[in-house]
Protein backbone atom coordinates (compact mmCIF):
# COMPACT_ATOMS: atom_id res chain seq x y z
CA UNK A 1 0.00 0.00 0.00
CA UNK A 2 1.27 3.37 -0.76
CA UNK A 3 2.39 5.77 1.78
CA UNK A 4 0.19 8.78 2.33
CA UNK A 5 1.40 11.47 3.76
CA UNK A 6 -0.31 15.39 3.78
CA UNK A 7 -0.90 16.71 0.13
CA UNK A 8 0.92 19.04 -1.70
CA UNK A 9 3.92 17.72 0.18
CA UNK A 10 6.65 17.89 -3.53
CA UNK A 11 7.84 20.63 -5.48
CA UNK A 12 6.73 19.27 -9.09
CA UNK A 13 4.20 21.20 -11.16
CA UNK A 14 1.11 18.75 -11.19
CA UNK A 15 -1.01 19.57 -8.57
CA UNK A 16 -1.31 16.90 -5.88
CA UNK A 17 -5.65 17.09 -6.75
CA UNK A 18 -5.07 15.74 -9.78
CA UNK A 19 -1.99 12.79 -8.82
CA UNK A 20 -4.15 11.67 -6.37
CA UNK A 21 -6.18 10.06 -8.70
CA UNK A 22 -3.17 8.14 -10.62
CA UNK A 23 -3.51 4.58 -10.75
CA UNK A 24 -2.58 2.48 -7.60
CA UNK A 25 -4.43 4.68 -5.29
CA UNK A 26 -2.41 7.84 -6.45
CA UNK A 27 0.96 6.02 -7.00
CA UNK A 28 1.34 6.30 -10.61
CA UNK A 29 5.04 4.25 -11.05
CA UNK A 30 3.97 1.17 -8.37
CA UNK A 31 7.21 2.39 -5.86
CA UNK A 32 5.39 2.28 -2.34
CA UNK A 33 5.14 6.60 -1.84
CA UNK A 34 2.30 8.49 -3.62
CA UNK A 35 2.94 10.76 -6.73
CA UNK A 36 2.05 13.53 -5.13
CA UNK A 37 4.84 13.36 -2.75
CA UNK A 38 7.58 12.53 -4.92
CA UNK A 39 9.10 15.59 -7.32
CA UNK A 40 10.94 13.40 -9.85
CA UNK A 41 7.54 11.42 -10.58
CA UNK A 42 4.16 13.07 -11.98
CA UNK A 43 1.24 11.75 -12.99
CA UNK A 44 -1.58 13.09 -15.37
CA UNK A 45 -4.78 12.25 -17.58
CA UNK A 46 -4.27 11.48 -21.19
CA UNK A 47 -5.82 14.32 -23.11
CA UNK A 48 -8.46 12.59 -24.68
CA UNK A 49 -9.36 9.47 -22.77
CA UNK A 50 -10.01 8.07 -18.96
CA UNK A 51 -6.39 7.14 -18.39
CA UNK A 52 -3.00 8.44 -16.64
CA UNK A 53 0.61 8.84 -17.80
CA UNK A 54 2.56 8.18 -15.24
CA UNK A 55 6.15 10.09 -15.84
CA UNK A 56 9.27 9.15 -13.82
CA UNK A 57 12.84 10.57 -13.48
CA UNK A 58 15.63 9.53 -11.19
CA UNK A 59 15.61 10.67 -8.42
CA UNK A 60 17.09 14.33 -7.21
CA UNK A 61 14.93 15.53 -10.37
CA UNK A 62 12.37 18.09 -10.22
CA UNK A 63 9.37 18.74 -12.92
CA UNK A 64 8.66 22.33 -13.09
CA UNK A 65 6.52 21.77 -15.90
CA UNK A 66 4.49 19.49 -16.82
CA UNK A 67 1.34 18.81 -19.31
CA UNK A 68 -0.65 16.96 -21.66
CA UNK A 69 -2.27 19.19 -24.25
CA UNK A 70 -4.65 18.05 -26.94
CA UNK A 71 -2.98 18.05 -30.19
CA UNK A 72 -4.53 20.51 -33.00
CA UNK A 73 -7.21 18.96 -35.19
CA UNK A 74 -5.84 20.45 -38.33
CA UNK A 75 -2.11 21.46 -38.23
CA UNK A 76 0.12 20.63 -41.08
CA UNK A 77 2.91 20.34 -39.07
CA UNK A 78 2.31 17.70 -37.02
CA UNK A 79 3.54 13.90 -38.15
CA UNK A 80 0.92 11.81 -39.93
CA UNK A 81 -0.82 8.75 -37.83
CA UNK A 82 0.06 10.45 -34.32
CA UNK A 83 -2.44 9.11 -31.49
CA UNK A 84 -4.65 11.93 -30.91
CA UNK A 85 -5.98 10.61 -27.45
CA UNK A 86 -2.91 10.21 -25.97
CA UNK A 87 -2.17 14.35 -26.76
CA UNK A 88 1.48 16.27 -26.32
CA UNK A 89 3.35 15.20 -23.38
CA UNK A 90 5.28 18.25 -22.19
CA UNK A 91 7.82 18.65 -19.49
CA UNK A 92 10.73 20.51 -18.05
CA UNK A 93 12.68 19.02 -15.41
CA UNK A 94 15.46 20.16 -13.56
CA UNK A 95 18.87 18.02 -12.36
CA UNK A 96 19.43 17.24 -15.95
CA UNK A 97 22.16 14.61 -14.82
CA UNK A 98 19.47 13.07 -12.62
CA UNK A 99 17.12 13.15 -15.44
CA UNK A 100 18.96 11.74 -18.30
CA UNK A 101 16.64 8.51 -18.52
CA UNK A 102 12.66 9.35 -17.89
CA UNK A 103 10.48 6.76 -18.31
CA UNK A 104 6.90 7.11 -19.43
CA UNK A 105 4.15 4.57 -17.64
CA UNK A 106 0.73 4.48 -19.57
CA UNK A 107 -1.99 3.14 -17.67
CA UNK A 108 -3.31 1.12 -20.26
CA UNK A 109 -1.35 -0.23 -23.28
CA UNK A 110 -1.46 2.39 -26.08
CA UNK A 111 -1.22 1.48 -30.13
CA UNK A 112 1.39 3.52 -31.19
CA UNK A 113 5.01 2.39 -32.24
CA UNK A 114 6.88 5.43 -33.15
CA UNK A 115 7.44 8.63 -30.78
CA UNK A 116 8.26 12.41 -32.40
CA UNK A 117 9.91 15.51 -30.29
CA UNK A 118 9.37 19.11 -31.35
CA UNK A 119 12.28 21.10 -31.53
CA UNK A 120 15.67 22.32 -33.40
CA UNK A 121 18.34 19.93 -34.70
CA UNK A 122 21.76 20.39 -35.14
CA UNK A 123 20.59 19.90 -38.71
CA UNK A 124 17.94 22.15 -38.51
CA UNK A 125 17.99 25.20 -36.91
CA UNK A 126 13.90 25.74 -37.19
CA UNK A 127 11.89 24.25 -34.46
CA UNK A 128 10.00 21.10 -35.60
CA UNK A 129 8.77 17.96 -35.31
CA UNK A 130 10.91 14.70 -35.73
CA UNK A 131 11.24 11.09 -35.06
CA UNK A 132 12.96 10.34 -32.28
CA UNK A 133 14.08 7.04 -31.23
CA UNK A 134 16.66 5.47 -29.53
CA UNK A 135 20.03 5.85 -31.52
CA UNK A 136 22.52 3.98 -29.13
CA UNK A 137 22.93 7.86 -27.10
CA UNK A 138 19.62 9.76 -27.14
CA UNK A 139 15.96 8.61 -28.77
CA UNK A 140 12.80 6.98 -27.24
CA UNK A 141 12.78 2.86 -26.58
CA UNK A 142 9.09 1.34 -26.69
CA UNK A 143 8.12 -1.97 -24.77
CA UNK A 144 5.07 -4.16 -25.21
CA UNK A 145 5.62 -6.12 -21.65
CA UNK A 146 2.92 -8.53 -22.32
CA UNK A 147 3.22 -8.78 -26.01
CA UNK A 148 -0.67 -7.87 -26.86
CA UNK A 149 0.64 -5.65 -29.04
CA UNK A 150 0.09 -2.53 -27.23
CA UNK A 151 3.25 -0.28 -25.34
CA UNK A 152 2.80 0.20 -21.51
CA UNK A 153 5.69 1.68 -21.45
CA UNK A 154 8.10 4.27 -23.20
CA UNK A 155 11.94 4.89 -22.10
CA UNK A 156 13.26 8.41 -23.03
CA UNK A 157 17.01 8.48 -23.03
CA UNK A 158 18.26 12.81 -22.49
CA UNK A 159 20.99 14.67 -22.64
CA UNK A 160 21.36 18.26 -21.54
CA UNK A 161 21.87 20.59 -24.67
CA UNK A 162 21.54 17.17 -27.08
CA UNK A 163 19.02 15.76 -29.90
CA UNK A 164 15.19 16.09 -27.57
CA UNK A 165 16.06 18.73 -25.51
CA UNK A 166 13.64 21.13 -27.13
CA UNK A 167 16.14 23.97 -26.66
CA UNK A 168 19.24 22.54 -27.35
CA UNK A 169 20.93 24.75 -24.15
CA UNK A 170 22.78 22.73 -22.00
CA UNK A 171 21.11 24.72 -19.35
CA UNK A 172 20.80 21.74 -16.77
CA UNK A 173 17.10 21.49 -17.64
CA UNK A 174 15.75 19.21 -19.95
CA UNK A 175 12.34 20.80 -21.97
CA UNK A 176 10.71 18.12 -23.77
CA UNK A 177 7.62 18.28 -26.67
CA UNK A 178 6.72 14.97 -27.71
CA UNK A 179 3.80 13.04 -29.49
CA UNK A 180 3.08 9.31 -30.06
CA UNK A 181 2.33 7.89 -33.12
CA UNK A 182 1.77 4.04 -34.70
CA UNK A 183 3.71 4.06 -38.20
CA UNK A 184 3.69 1.46 -41.16
CA UNK A 185 7.68 1.97 -41.37
CA UNK A 186 8.50 2.02 -37.75
CA UNK A 187 10.04 -1.15 -36.32
CA UNK A 188 8.23 -2.75 -33.58
CA UNK A 189 8.15 -2.63 -29.90
CA UNK A 190 10.61 -4.18 -27.39
CA UNK A 191 8.90 -6.98 -25.41
CA UNK A 192 10.86 -7.21 -22.40
CA UNK A 193 10.08 -5.03 -19.30
CA UNK A 194 12.29 -2.40 -17.99
CA UNK A 195 13.94 -1.62 -14.75
CA UNK A 196 12.87 1.39 -13.45
CA UNK A 197 13.30 3.64 -10.08
CA UNK A 198 10.93 1.82 -7.21
CA UNK A 199 10.67 -0.90 -4.50
CA UNK A 200 7.43 -2.90 -5.98
CA UNK A 201 6.03 -5.08 -8.52
CA UNK A 202 3.40 -3.89 -10.23
CA UNK A 203 1.26 -6.23 -13.04
CA UNK A 204 2.76 -4.62 -15.93
CA UNK A 205 6.47 -3.76 -15.05
CA UNK A 206 8.59 -4.76 -12.53
CA UNK A 207 10.28 -1.81 -10.25
CA UNK A 208 13.36 -2.25 -8.54
CA UNK A 209 16.31 0.03 -7.06
CA UNK A 210 19.66 -0.05 -9.98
Amino acid sequence: EAIVLPLGADQDAVPAQTERFAPNAGDGNADGVQDLQQDHVVSLPLAELPEFVTIVARPGAVFTQAAVNVVPPSSSSIPDQVSDGIGEIAFAVTSAEAAGRIDLLFEVGQAINTWYHFGPTLDNPVPHWYEFLFDGRTGAQLFDADQDGLVEQVRLHLIDGERGDADLAADGKLRVQSLAAASATAPPPGGQPLRIRGTARSDRIVVSWD
